[in-house]
C-alpha cells in the first residue's frame, strides 16, 4: 500500500519511494494539527462575538458547527488515526517484496484504513475503482495472472526466479502509473483490508495499486 501512496502524494507532498513511513505517519499528523488548530480559532472566533454582542454571532454559529461536525471533526479523526497506525516505521514506502515472498498486512491496516477512508469521504468526490487497463507493462499483452505479473508480489509464496520477480515489480509500477491517487483512494476504501487479497488476481490497473 505504501508504494502507491507515495507516488500518489509525491508530487503534492515532495515523498518519492526512499521516503520513510514515518514521514508520511508526520504527515497525516500535521493535517490532525492543522484542521484541528482551524478548528479552535473558528470557535474562538464566534466565542468572542458572543461576548460582544454582535448580532451575526448566532447566525456565524451555526456555520461553523456545520462545518465542525460535518468535515473538521472527520479529518482531524482520520488523520490521527491514519497518523498512530503508520507510526515511526524507519522503511522507505518504496521497499516492497525485498523477499520476494507475499506479505500479510500489518497489524494496524484496519486503522489506516479507516482513518483514510474517514478522510476521503469528506474530501474526495472523484475516483474510479476500475481506472486503467488490464495491459501488463509492456503495453501489449493482458494480465492473465501469470508468472512474471503484478499479482505475484500479493502471493503467499516466494517468487520463483529474479526474472520473474522483476517483470512483477514492473508491471506493478506500470500499475501505479496508470492511475491517479484518487483512483488509489477509493480502491483502498472499497476492499479496505482485502485490498491485497483483490490485488492478487486483479487484471486492472488500479486494484493492483490500491493493494501495494
Amino acid at each position: 500500500m505504501f508504494t502507491s501512496f507515495g507516488d500518489m502524494v509525491g508530487g503534492v507532498l515532495g515523498f518519492n519511494s526512499n521516503t520513510k513511513k514515518s514521514d508520511v505517519g508526520a504527515y497525516f499528523k500535521k493535517v490532525h494539527d492543522t484542521v484541528e488548530g482551524t478548528k479552535t480559532s473558528l470557535e474562538k472566533i464566534v466565542a468572542d462575538m458572543k461576548k460582544e454582542g454582535n448580532p451575526n454571532a448566532e447566525a456565524t454559529d451555526m456555520v461553523v458547527k456545520k462545518l465542525v461536525s460535518e468535515v473538521f471533526n472527520k479529518i482531524i479523526e482520520g488523520a490521527k488515526t491514519a497518523s498512530e497506525a503508520i507510526g515511526d516505521a524507519s522503511e522507505s514506502i518504496g521497499n516492497i517484496a525485498a523477499t520476494n515472498a507475499g506479505g500479510a498486512a500489518g497489524t494496524n491496516i484496519d486503522s489506516l484504513v479507516n482513518g483514510i477512508k474517514s478522510m476521503v469521504e469528506v474530501v474526495l468526490k472523484e475516483g474510479n475503482v476500475d481506472a486503467g487497463t488490464e495491459k501488463k507493462a509492456d503495453g501489449l499483452t493482458a494480465r492473465t495472472n501469470a508468472d512474471g505479473e503484478a499479482g505475484k508480489l500479493f502471493g503467499t509464496t516466494a517468487i520463483a526466479s529474479a526474472d520473474n520477480a522483476k517483470k512483477s515489480a514492473a508491471d506493478a509500477s506500470k500499475a501505479v502509473g496508470a492511475v491517479t491517487g484518487a483512483d488509489i483512494l477509493q480502491v483502498i476504501v472499497k476492499n479496505g483490508t482485502n485490498a491485497s487479497t483483490e490485488a492478487a488476481n486483479a487484471k486492472k490497473d488500479a486494484t493492483i495499486a490500491g493493494g501495494l
